[in-house]
């Protein structure tokens, strides 16, 4: 039986094109946009495991890797955040366009570094995404968006990550949106399995609270 619709994608951009991977359950109402850079961090455990608990909570995934052919990742340089920002920004867009008929909402997912790349973009693109959901985020690296941010945002680091939960802590006092910082007991840098469902929980209770049938249309966009 026909479950789910899956698709290679390419997004072009100024220096080449954005590879992702698009994989949608026949009812999905949402898509969730995996922010990642190298190739690698698509095929990593940890992103497969969250992809499969986002999926058979009915969500849609878009697994996209914001480097093209030849660079290097981020490493959170100011300039790297700023061109993750845009690309995630152009990937959105590209999608957006596409759903014609305002089928589906809108989500951003991601860690780290890119973690300040999807704040940049859900500051710039307002309501057309739904809900942020960023895990062990680097987010003193979008110090000047955080404020711009209408998106609802949850926060997840694991409670041995006490730099990146001190920078965290800080996000809230600067997000004027709904928001929310989570610690997970006992993981660190790396969640493990068990880390990984407990964070996959939270993001979708998250999603499942702020992304409704969607209402977007073409006029939006």
């Amino acid at each position: 039986m026909f479950t789910y619709y899956r698709q290679q994608i390419s997004v072009p951009v100024a220096a080449g094109s954005l590879k992702g991977c698009l994989t949608v359950p026949v009812k999905a109402k949402t898509i969730v946009i995996f922010a990642q850079a190298g190739g690698y961090s698509r095929e990593t455990p940890e992103s497969e495991l969250l992809e499969h608990y986002l999926q058979k909570a009915g969500f849609g995934t878009l697994l996209v890797d914001l480097t093209v052919d030849g660079e290097e990742p981020a490493f959170g340089a100011a300039a790297d955040v700023i061109r993750s920002g845009d690309r995630l920004t152009a990937v959105a867009l590209w999608i957006l366009r596409r759903d014609l008929l305002g089928k589906y909402q809108y989500g951003f997912l991601a860690s780290h570094v890119e973690a300040a790349a999807a704040i940049r973009s859900a500051a710039a693109l307002a309501h057309r995404i739904g809900a942020v959901v960023c895990r062990s985020g680097r987010l003193e690296l979008a110090s000047d968006s955080l404020g711009l941010v209408a998106t609802p945002v949850l926060m997840v680091a694991g409670s041995n990550e006490p730099y990146v939960l001190a920078v965290n802590r800080e996000a809230i006092g600067q997000l004027r949106c709904d928001k929310k910082l989570v610690a997970i007991e006992g993981a660190g840098n790396r969640f493990d399995d068990a880390a990984c469902a407990r964070f996959s929980e939270f993001a979708v209770d998250w999603y499942k609270h702020y992304l409704q049938p969607a209402t977007l249309s073409m006029a939006n966009a």
